[in-house]
């Protein structure tokens, strides 16, 4: 069974949630029709432990001249949960749940089931574990032979796959553009494992829950984009096998944030997984 959380900082979630709106009040009736659909407010979610939020009525998408727009409460999975942060971390039990956008799941309405053992003092240290990740990745041995080592210890059959396409693309690679593939790809880690060490410092020294989580979050993305650049998978899919190259490079995040997701169950105690 899929399990679902979300992220509040100071008591407030993370990443807001929005509700349609009554455009004529919200807008002063100033807004053309074109626009009068898509007025949204910030929901309260502020029901307490145990009860439903107010349940959002209608349709959950949008489709707008900009694209679509998202209604209803925001909720994570648990592959999605190190990919944000806060100083609260509680698992919910959802309903209407649908594909939302970036920031993960939309549904709507929700009630918290569980709270985690996690404070502003577990943000700072994840901001510093994900740097150290971060350098970690950058100076990893990336060569095909080591990335399929890696993926046999982790029985990761798609992963042995990638690591084989790599040995192969490096036969068909002139000494040079290897050379240049490898430095590319060493420079973009560095400036990543950089960015991720100066989010941590900035953590670290955080007056307020705010900044710290910010900063966290910051310094989890650089981590996994190390890994990803590092990897040098970018190189490794060209022309016609974009699919391939897709695929591939989202195995890097997959692995990345599933390195994050055990920081995180250790942190607290137990596994997220469902």
């Amino acid at each position: 069974m899929t399990r679902y959380f979300k992220w509040f900082v100071d008591g407030k979630p993370a990443d807001p949630s929005y509700l349609a709106a009554d455009c004529a009040a919200l807008c002063s009736g100033r807004c053309t029709a074109r626009h009068a659909p898509y007025c949204t407010t910030i929901a309260e979610e502020s029901a307490p432990p145990g009860e439903w939020q107010p349940r959002v009525g209608g349709s959950l998408t949008l489709r707008t001249p900009l694209g679509f727009h998202y209604l209803g409460y925001h909720i994570l999975t648990t592959r999605q949960v190190p990919t944000r942060c806060g100083t609260e971390l509680i698992e919910v039990e959802a309903k209407d749940i649908e594909r939302g956008d970036f920031l993960g799941f939309i549904c709507s309405t929700w009630r918290e089931i569980k709270r985690f053992r996690w404070t502003q003092e577990d943000v700072v240290a994840y901001a510093k574990w994900c740097a150290e990740d971060a350098a970690g990745a950058h100076a990893a041995d990336w060569t095909p032979t080591a990335v399929l080592s890696r993926a046999i210890d982790r029985a990761d059959v798609r992963g042995c796959i990638d690591a084989i396409f790599r040995g192969i693309s490096n036969v068909f690679q002139s000494k040079a553009d290897a050379a240049a593939w490898a430095g590319a790809a060493d420079a973009l880690a560095a400036e990543d494992a950089a960015e991720a060490a100066a989010h941590a410092r900035e953590a670290a020294i955080a007056t307020d829950a705010i900044t710290a989580v910010r900063a966290a979050a910051g310094a989890a993305a650089c981590a996994a984009n190390a890994a990803h650049r590092a990897s040098g998978v970018m190189h490794y899919h060209r022309g016609d096998d974009v699919r391939a190259g897709a695929i591939a490079s989202l195995r890097i995040y997959d692995y990345a944030h599933a390195k994050q997701q055990k920081w995180i169950e250790d942190r607290i105690g137990e596994s997220l997984e469902g």
